[in-house]
């Protein structure tokens, strides 16, 4: 029974009951019985498929800014990890040279081997936001 039905029921108050003929032991009130899929399961099941979206839209957006306002320098390659996805994890130095590093999932065809450089786009306020060109999920256009 849905919790808005109940805290309006009182003792002494009619209250339907369905049940099934054949089996009267199941049985459930009338008013306010939760459908297949009662409020918060829709939102549930709403929220599962929708999160993706936005958790994409949030990483295109967030690339793109890099992309396009981001600094390149060379990168030196320090180590490439292959598991699922072959990562490459790089060092480069700031004009200020602080040696930075950064670890980044690529997608291409020669992977550069340990000691090869990469270029990496950085972002000047915020160094640490950094990443291997070309970037999985988005590209300069081709002309």
């Amino acid at each position: 029974m849905d919790r808005e039905v109940w805290q309006k029921t009182y003792e002494g108050d009619k209250l339907a009951i369905r049940y099934l003929p054949e089996s009267p032991e199941v049985n459930r009130p009338a008013q306010g019985a939760p459908g297949p899929l009662s409020g918060w399961m829709v939102w549930f099941i709403v929220g599962f498929f929708v999160w993706p979206i936005f958790l994409f839209r949030w990483m295109i957006r967030r690339q793109s800014r890099l992309l396009v306002e981001g600094t390149p320098v060379a990168g030196l390659v320090t180590q490439v990890v292959r598991m699922k996805r072959t990562s490459v994890v790089y060092q480069f130095h700031l004009p200020t040279g602080e040696t930075m590093y950064g670890r980044s999932t690529v997608n291409w065809d020669a992977t550069p081997e340990p000691g090869g450089q990469v270029c990496v786009l950085y972002n000047s306020d915020n160094p640490r936001r950094n990443a291997a060109y070309p970037l999985p999920m988005v590209r300069l256009a081709e002309e």
